[in-house]
């Protein structure tokens, strides 16, 4: 099949290392291998997955200011964006008969934010830390989209050497 895709991003300077953007883009993408081939079903009435899904389309806005200074790296950015024919997995256990999977379409809404700081203490310490979150709809059945990532929390501490360097992440995310 023939899919297009395309970004267009708008970006300004605000001040010395401050600068916003905007960006809308359109991508289509064809199931890949494992959403055509390893589900037992397809959506219903279809013979298959390969003959019953279709290609995912997905209409995004990000926004985001970021400053980036001698000694500071800061960023903020959000998404918002719509999906018609997201590939949804479903997972069935039978018990004795074993477990089945189905692929299908639905209509999604997605969001999420992240938000960042990078401190260089000097040239050779380095911290940061990250916030993300994002949020997904099955709008076809008014759901939380399943395989969002969680609410997610990163502490970092890095030191550079000439020859070597070193780091430390501390990882935290919600169940």
């Amino acid at each position: 099949e023939w899919l297009g895709s395309g970004f267009l991003r708008y970006e300004q300077d605000l001040a010395d290392g401050l600068t916003w953007y905007a960006g809308l883009g359109h991508s289509a993408r064809m199931p890949d291998y494992w959403e055509l081939f390893s589900p037992n079903h397809g959506p219903a009435g279809a013979v298959n997955a390969f003959t019953g899904v279709q290609p995912e389309r997905t209409t995004q806005l990000d926004v985001g200011l970021q400053y980036k200074g001698p000694r500071v790296q800061a960023w903020v950015s959000a998404y918002a964006g719509q999906i018609q024919d997201y590939i949804l997995f479903t997972y069935r256990s039978g018990g004795m008969m074993g477990s089945s999977s189905q692929a299908d379409n639905v209509d999604a809404r997605i969001a999420g934010a992240e938000a960042g700081l990078k401190l260089q203490l000097d040239e050779q310490w380095s911290l940061g830390s990250t916030l993300a979150y994002a949020w997904g709809e099955n709008r076809d059945a008014h759901r939380p989209l399943p395989q969002m990532p969680p609410l997610e929390a990163r502490l970092s501490a890095d030191w550079q050497g000439q020859r070597w360097s070193a780091g430390a992440l501390l990882r935290a995310v919600t169940a």
